[in-house]
Order: structure tokens, then C-alpha cells, then sequence
């Protein structure tokens, strides 16, 4: 997809974020997870292996993706990514596995 300039500018500035932000925290289970944060971690803990390998994507694909990611974006240690729509983790646990600070968001 191409974007116009003006799209290009929008899209990396503070303000589209933040208001991107405000929209994925206003959902009924972005609440859910704020009032119950260790329900959802028991939940990701117990059924996360399950929901990767049944999801079509599992640790070994995240890897080989991360590790491409490494060498072509010049990735490095104490990098800082952040992974929206992580899930269970399938990419941002081999990012963080190899050094780099990773915010995820579900």
C-alpha cells in the first residue's frame, strides 16, 4: 500500500499515535484486562503454548522472523520495540529473548 506524503507524515507523528493508543485501550476487553491483570496473565501463562502452535504461528516461525528482522533492520540489544497485537508473545519473546526492551500490547 502506498501512501500519500501528508498519510506518511500523519502516520508518524505523536498525535496519530496517541490517538491510535486511546482507541485500542477503548475496547470492553482492554478494561477486562486492566481490572483483572492476573487473570489475563494466568490465562496467557496456561493456555499460551496452545493458543501458538494451534494459531498457525508458533515459536519457531517468530525466531526465524525475529532473527531476519535482526540482520535486516539492524536491530540490537537493548533495543526498544513495540509489538501491538503481540497475542501470546509469538514475536515479542524471541525479540526480548535476545536483548532487546519489547512493549507488547494484546
Amino acid at each position: 500500500m502506498i501512501l500519500p506524503d501528508r498519510d506518511i507524515e500523519t502516520f508518524f507523528s505523536a498525535s496519530f499515535w496517541e490517538k491510535a493508543w486511546k482507541k485500542l485501550n477503548a475496547s470492553f476487553l482492554a478494561d477486562h484486562q486492566q481490572l483483572y491483570p492476573q487473570r489475563w496473565s494466568r490465562f496467557y501463562e496456561s493456555q499460551g503454548p496452545m493458543l501458538r502452535e494451534t494459531g498457525g504461528l508458533n515459536q519457531g516461525q517468530g525466531r526465524i522472523i525475529i532473527d531476519t528482522l535482526w540482520r535486516q533492520a539492524g536491530l540490537f540489544p537493548g533495543c526498544s520495540a513495540v509489538d501491538l497485537g503481540c497475542g501470546t508473545g509469538w514475536l515479542a519473546l524471541p525479540l526480548a529473548l535476545k536483548g532487546a526492551r519489547v512493549l507488547g500490547r494484546g
